[in-house]
Parts: structure tokens; sequence; C-alpha cells
């Protein structure tokens, strides 16, 4: 669960100084041992609501 009070648009929403919660889940791609990509999702639908209220 990550928490957020952040400044500057995410997703494609703006912010209105508002603390909102949201699940995200993070994939990691590993060529040689190393991490070579990261996939991020985010419940863009839980935090636009969050911000609406």
């Amino acid at each position: 669960m990550a928490r957020s009070a952040g400044g500057g648009s995410r997703l494609g929403l703006k912010p209105n100084g508002k603390k909102i919660s949201f699940s995200e889940h993070v994939f990691y791609k590993l060529r040689d041992g190393r991490i070579s990509e990261v996939r991020s999702l985010i419940d863009r639908d839980a935090v636009a609501r969050q911000l609406a209220e």
C-alpha cells in the first residue's frame, strides 16, 4: 500500500493536496543479474476516486 500527498501531475490526474492511498504491483525484468526493466501497475481508479472526494 502506497501513500501520497505529492505535488505535480501523476497518472494524468491533478493533485489537490489530499493524502491518498493505493495499491501498486511492480514487476522487474532481470538480465545478467541486473534489473533491465521495471513496470508498475497502479489502481488509477482508486486514486481518481479519492482525489474527487
